[in-house]
């Protein structure tokens, strides 16, 4: 008997153990979850992006010219509410994040299902009837340009969703119409023009070692009648310059009634834009648009890269960031089993990344109603440990701070 009662005693102490540890375990689990909410809440989200507001008559085509540049091309079907037209008054909200700062600060990272991606700037668009949100018609989708120094070909555009973690994350979408509005161009303008001071056959040979000069001269999106190209003393001139498009055609391209307008159809004169230096393309659904690409870079190979957050034990929730900035990519991190962070997806797993390039680690929290944060400037290299040590700040001077080390 009393054995029977030792046992009894043993296991139900036992049991009692395991208990007090899962309920610690699950506790601490809790705090992270909700330091982690806190986190996003008040630190990186899209609230620090500015929310652009416009308010157009639902019953009129709209073009608006944004704060830096882009511009929206809403046309008097493209928003529906319950699958109908919707011709009240509409309030548009819209951001730009074209700068590595408003990645940062939108926690706006580059990742897909497919890989790290390569970003040319973000937009956000949502449209609203009073307290009811619109939706885009596919039919009708809203145009969009958004200026750039150079366009790159491989841009494509990519749909955003937040996952339970706040993470970004990007699925392909469309195309860009960049290249429609190019080859369109080429197939469907007619150029006349005459080579003065030379005859034929000289004019000729002239084309043999200038040819790429005058081609880019005659199919220039912002050349008219009456442009004039002087090489060695012959003067090629714009006689006449005409596109005959089809505008029904035009319509069932991917682009659509935009498409047509970029085309100039109709001397739609607001959207002759340079296909080189603007991203052209189309919404078909609200929230976030990503100008993307898979990213490539020839000096890229696996390399161990750690971080260590010296006084990480005093935060429940610690959060790692990896910014290239020349390469417009922004990579989210994640704790390791011994507590230093990665930026991959498990522990052995070892990241891809450009040797020499010039990197930021970042590391953020929130204690005591401030973010507390630091972060080391670095070129990749194969091996490296990255050591920081989190400090308070008040948000505005730490984006002030951040916004500084971007551009330097």
């Amino acid at each position: 008997m009393k054995n029977y009662i030792l046992i009894l005693t043993v296991v139900f102490r036992l049991t009692s153990c395991v208990s007090d540890s899962d309920n610690s375990e699950g506790n601490s689990n809790d705090s992270k979850k909700q330091a982690q909410k806190e986190f996003f809440d008040n630190v990186f989200n899209d609230d620090q992006i500015e929310t652009q507001v416009y308010t157009i008559d639902g019953n009129s085509d709209t073009t608006l010219i944004c704060k830096n540049g882009s511009k929206l091309r809403i046309y008097k079907e493209s928003l529906i509410l319950n699958g109908e037209d919707y011709e009240g008054e509409i309030e548009i909200h819209f951001k730009e994040a074209l700068e590595p700062i408003d990645f940062v600060m939108g926690n706006l990272t580059t990742v897909s299902n497919i890989g790290n991606l390569q970003s040319g700037g973000m937009v956000f668009f949502e449209a609203y009837a009073g307290d009811q949100i619109l939706h885009i018609n596919t039919d009708a989708p809203v145009g969009v340009i958004v200026p750039c120094e150079q366009v790159d070909e491989a841009m494509t555009t990519w749909h955003g969703n937040r996952n339970d973690d706040s993470v970004m994350e990007w699925s392909q979408d469309e195309r860009m119409l960049n290249n429609d509005v190019e080859d369109l161009n080429l197939a469907w303008t007619r150029v006349l023009y005459w080579h003065h001071n030379y005859d034929e056959d000289e004019y000729s040979e002239l084309e043999k070692t200038y040819g790429d000069s005058i081609n880019n001269f005659f199919w220039d999106v912002n050349s008219v009648e009456g442009n004039k190209l002087e090489i060695e003393g012959c003067v090629i001139e714009i006689m006449r310059k005409e596109t005959k498009l089809d505008s029904v055609e035009l319509e069932d391209w991917a682009g659509g009634i935009f498409l047509s307008e970029l085309m100039n159809v109709g001397n739609v004169n607001e959207f002759k834009e340079d296909p080189n230096t603007s991203y052209l393309f189309t919404l078909n659904d609200i929230g976030w648009a990503n100008i993307d690409r898979l990213f490539t870079d020839p000096r890229s190979e696996k390399v161990e890269l750690f971080t260590s957050v010296e006084n990480e034990e005093n935060y429940d929730f610690v959060y790692s960031t990896l910014m290239l900035k020349n390469e417009s990519m922004y990579l989210p991190g994640y704790q390791m089993e011994d507590n230093t962070f990665g930026f991959t997806h498990y522990d052995t797993e070892k990241p891809i990344l450009p040797i020499g390039a010039e990197a930021i680690v970042l590391c953020t929290a929130y204690k005591d109603g401030v973010p507390h944060y630091d972060y080391k400037k670095f070129d990749i290299q194969k091996e490296q440990k990255i050591n920081l040590k989190l400090k308070p700040s008040e948000m505005d001077a730490m984006k002030s701070q951040l916004k500084e080390l971007m551009e330097s």
